[in-house]
This record gives structure tokens, sequence and C-alpha cells, in this order.
């Protein structure tokens, strides 16, 4: 049985999509969870009077403001003992896009989560007992997909990126993975559902051999990912997509 009674996560993003779910498993098995995102007003509707999840605001758009956030965090609430990177952008645009379209889509999928690890290791954030680093990635990294070249090229290099540090923390006894999530019901789905219309989702869930997925799906393979049941488990990049990649 997964307990995380008495432990605190970091998840940016946690209060929609993928994030969201995944904050309410990891608080249904006891932990508190420290949610980084934009906007308090929807961080407040999905919290509820829930005095687990808890608040910081910030724009990851905004690299060199990180590290006073995770100071605040640190000096707030002591030692964590894992930091999930959730949140993520996905625009639809084509290898001529601009250098700014490809540095918003970095800077908020690779760049911040790079900042923010960087302090927490500064500031000796983690607990000695199992910490993690993970990753949403996403199988736009190992396949190809129209109008996704800067959205598959920051997944791809968080990819690269899970290997290198799980060997650089190893001494630290920090595991670092990655998920790989294919389509899931989340509001970029909604985006793609306005934009193409139903028949192109339709198209996508029989293309999956399961079918398109829920954010449920990839929170309860993250709670076993960050949980003692997979201390041996590091450098991972773990595709969960009900057969899309195949």
């Amino acid at each position: 049985m997964i307990s995380f009674e008495n432990e605190i996560f970091i998840i940016t993003g946690g209060h929609s999509g993928i994030g969201s779910a995944i904050s309410k498993c990891i608080v249904n098995h006891g932990a508190k969870v420290i949610i980084l995102g934009r906007s308090r007003e929807k961080f407040e509707r999905f919290a509820g009077e829930n005095s687990n999840f808890i608040f910081y605001q910030c724009d990851l758009n905004d690299i060199d403001s990180l590290p006073s956030i995770v100071d605040t965090i640190a000096n707030a609430h002591g030692k964590i003992t894992g930091f999930i990177h959730s949140a993520g952008i996905s625009k639809t645009i084509n290898f001529e896009a601009s250098k700014n379209n490809f540095l918003e889509i970095f800077n908020i999928n690779l760049f911040s989560a790079v900042k923010i690890i960087q302090q927490l290791i500064k500031k000796k954030c983690f607990t000695h007992t199992n910490p993690s680093i993970t990753f949403i990635s996403s199988i736009a990294s190992i396949r190809g997909f129209p109008g996704a070249v800067a959205y598959a090229s920051s997944k791809g290099a968080i990819n690269s990126l899970v290997k290198s540090l799980a060997v650089e923390l190893a001494s630290r006894r920090i595991r670092v993975n990655a998920i790989l999530p294919g389509y899931v019901e989340t509001e970029m789905l909604n985006e793609l559902r306005s934009l193409y219309g139903q028949d192109y989702i339709d198209g996508i869930n029989k293309r999956y051999p399961l079918g398109i997925g829920k954010p449920e799906d990839i929170a309860n393979l993250v709670s076993f990912v960050i949980s003692p049941l997979a201390k041996w488990m590091t450098g991972s990049c773990i595709v969960i997509d009900g057969g899309g990649s195949l």
C-alpha cells in the first residue's frame, strides 16, 4: 500500500489537467502538496477547503524569479520528499516559428524545472528518505506530429535530462524519472477538439488500442514512481499511452 503520510511534494501546474489528478492522488495517500501556478482563483476552485493543498503563485516563464520562490517554500515548510514538473505548454507551430515561440515553450516545459531543481539542491531541500524528481514528458518526444516541433523538442530534452540528472544525483539518493503520456482527456485535448473538431478526437481514439486515457491513469503511475515501491527506479522514461505509440 502506498502512503505519503507526513510527506511534502512540490508540483508545478498541480491545479489543472494531469497535474490536478496527480495532486489529488498524492493527497489521498496522505501527503501535503505545494502547487506552483499562475492563478490563485483557479487553485481555490480546485482545492476548496482542503488544507493539504498549498499554493504559491509564480510565472514559470519568469525564470529569474523562481529561486526566491523556492527559498520561501524551503523556509516555510522545511524538507520535501519530491518535486514533480507537470506544468507544460503546447502550441501548434511549425519549424519556421520565431525563436521567441520556441523559447516560451522551452522556458515553461524545461528551463523552469531546471532552475527550480538547481535551487532545491542548493538549499538541500530534499529529505533523505526516498527523494525523487519526476517530469511529465510526452510521447510527442518519441513520435512525429505535425506542428509539434517546439513542444516535442522540449519534451525530448526532458527525456535526455532525466538520464544524465539521474546519474548526477544518484550519490544523493535522489531518483529522477519521466512519464510519457499519450493523449489524455484534459484541457489540452479540448483545445484540439475546438481547433479540429470531434472527428479528429474520434480518430485519435480509434488509433489507441485502449482508447484515450484519463488524468487518473497518469496520476496512479506517478504515485507508484515516487513511492518507496519504486526505490530502485531512476533514469527511466516510462510510456503510458494505451498503446498509442505502438
